[in-house]
């Protein structure tokens, strides 16, 4: 399926079901190698987990909507997703598709297109979404409506890859509206994610819009690791 682009320059992103074509037709990379793969081609440290899953976080389903945190001992530093939290947008038996929410970037909006430079007075830059197709832009919406050309991936959060939709929104002026812009994604293919979350590489649990749009994405990842910590233990027997 061909993409959906938002110009004929960089801006493109995903849109309404764009996700499930990624999945069946685009590039996948796991974040971490899967277990018959050659370790020093990985991104990062194997980590061996216990055959059955301890109760809590770790055996978490994921799907979309999703935040996939990352165990503190995920890479020991070797890993571009040692310290990440990832919002899933789909995860299907083809593969699974995310983006990193704790990785405030430089760039503009203008560095994308200049004509996306009306969009920046919120005040966020681009993220960082994940090491694979950097030239693309997602967008995340807060909004009471579907922004049109949108998936909602949970609660008023959507995703949508349509720089028109989020326009019509900044313009509407409503107060309960937000977005952020991702440069990137990451993307697993079929049973990677799964093994890695069997692995211990992943706390689970689901997203809600205050962890999504946190004013403090620095903090994310510590602050979900702490109180998932907790949860764990709590349910341990």
């Amino acid at each position: 399926m061909t993409p959906i682009v938002a110009s004929s320059r960089r801006r493109t992103g995903i849109a309404a079901g764009l996700a499930l074509a990624l999945l069946a037709g685009g590039r996948a990379a796991a974040s971490r190698p899967p277990a018959e793969a050659d370790p020093g081609a990985g991104l990062g440290r194997r980590v061996t987990a216990a055959p059955t899953p301890a109760p809590g976080p770790r055996a978490a389903t994921a799907g979309r909507g999703t935040l996939l945190v990352a165990d503190p001992a995920l890479g020991l530093g070797t890993s571009p997703f040692a310290e990440t939290v990832i919002l899933l947008l789909e995860h299907r038996p083809a593969g699974a598709i995310g983006i990193v929410l704790n990785q405030p970037g430089k760039a503009k909006l203008s560095s994308f297109d200049p004509a996306l430079s009306d969009l920046e007075s919120g005040g966020d830059g681009v993220f960082e979404g994940g090491p694979l197709e950097r030239e693309r832009l997602v967008l995340l919406v807060q909004a009471p409506e579907a922004p049109r050309d949108s998936l909602r991936i949970v609660d008023d959060v959507w995703v949508t890859g349509s720089v028109e939709a989020v326009r019509e929104i900044v313009r509407s002026g409503g107060h309960d509206a937000r977005f952020r812009a991702f440069a990137g994604r990451a993307i697993w293919g079929p049973g990677q994610l799964d093994e890695e979350i069997r692995r211990g590489d992943w706390l689970a649990t689901p997203a809600e819009a205050a962890s999504v749009f946190t004013p403090d994405p620095s903090r994310l990842w510590r602050r979900l690791v702490d109180r998932l910590s907790a949860r764990w233990v709590r349910a341990a027997p």
